[in-house]
């Protein structure tokens, strides 16, 4: 493949390396640049939208709900009225934990649609930022 760059509009164009197509080429295009190339063939990942940041929050508790064998932190949630002191406390860990993570989740949210902040580049980063949990070791009565 050969390279191209409108530098008018700054479009990309590629024809076959052969000369085949030479009589296809739009006129007025410039050769691209190695760095152009590699910039054309190997385009950055696409930043995370608000609907992956949300995903990544949803299954950081969804994970840690499972980590104590439940099936996503719903599940464990609703064990907040078990007459099992072990699991009710887990549920109200986790019920905690799911608002604090909401909570700063949509602030995060909130501020970056406001363009007071930056949107973290991935959503490893995002979830970062959001509240950790301590589970109970011990049923508390």
């Amino acid at each position: 493949m050969a390279y191209f760059i409108d530098p008018s509009t700054g479009a990309n164009y590629w024809y076959a390396d052969d000369g085949s197509q030479t009589a296809f080429m739009k006129p007025g295009l410039v050769a691209a640049t190695a760095a152009q190339v590699e910039a054309i063939t190997n385009p950055p990942p696409p930043a995370p939208v608000e609907a992956d940041f949300v995903a990544a929050a949803q299954n950081l508790m969804d994970t840690g709900a499972q980590s104590l064998g439940y099936d996503n932190i719903l599940s464990l949630a609703s064990y907040l009225n078990s007459s099992n002191a072990t699991f009710k406390a887990q549920a109200a860990a986790g019920i905690a934990w799911r608002d604090a993570v909401w909570t700063e989740g949509y602030t995060i949210l909130a501020a970056i649609k406001a363009g007071t902040t930056t949107a973290p580049a991935t959503t490893a980063a995002f979830v970062a930022l959001l509240p950790t949990v301590t589970w109970p070791t011990t049923a508390t009565s």
